[in-house]
């Protein structure tokens, strides 16, 4: 009976440590995507997307600058390609926990991360709404502002603010 305790315990410590890691391939998986959007809300509180509709899929980027009505499709190198994977490699995006939303925040919009990695699939949003522990937060903006620098390397600095 000792044994098959000790095994139990054992088994338990193996499989949360696995739970614990990442499941991100090392390498770039063919059917890698990446979307990033934020939104806000107008005074009245109706939604608006504002700026900041990133998608990435192939080797082709999609930007959307709503605010001034621009939008522009940009062919990326493999190494760029590589280089945006291996930041959700290293951040271990796909640990990060889902919070649920909150009451508070009154809609003052959010930021969302979406990701497609083979057999992963993953939407992050960050917000008032939708807190995120403060590891959480940290692997959300090793992403979220070099892939805003990447989208406007790209498409140039029209409509930055």
């Amino acid at each position: 009976m000792n044994g098959l305790i000790k095994y139990s315990i054992l088994l338990l410590f193996v499989l949360s440590s696995l739970a614990c890691r990442s499941q991100l391939s090392k390498e770039l998986p063919t059917d890698f995507e990446t979307r990033l959007e934020t939104t806000v809300l107008l005074p009245d509180g109706s939604p608006k997307w504002f700026f900041r509709s990133i998608n990435i899929s192939g080797n082709q980027m999609k930007v959307e600058l709503s605010g001034c009505e621009m939008v522009k499709n940009v062919t990326l190198e493999d190494r760029t390609m590589e280089y945006v994977y291996q930041l959700f490699v290293k951040s271990e995006f796909d640990l990060i926990k889902d919070e649920p939303a909150t009451g508070g925040g009154n809609g003052e919009g959010f930021q969302a991360i979406y990701l497609k990695a083979g057999n992963i699939s993953k939407n992050v949003k960050y917000g008032k709404q939708f807190p995120l522990s403060e590891k959480d937060r940290k692997r959300f903006n090793e992403i979220w502002p070099p892939l805003l620098d990447l989208a406007f390397e790209k498409v140039g600095l029209a409509c930055r603010k």
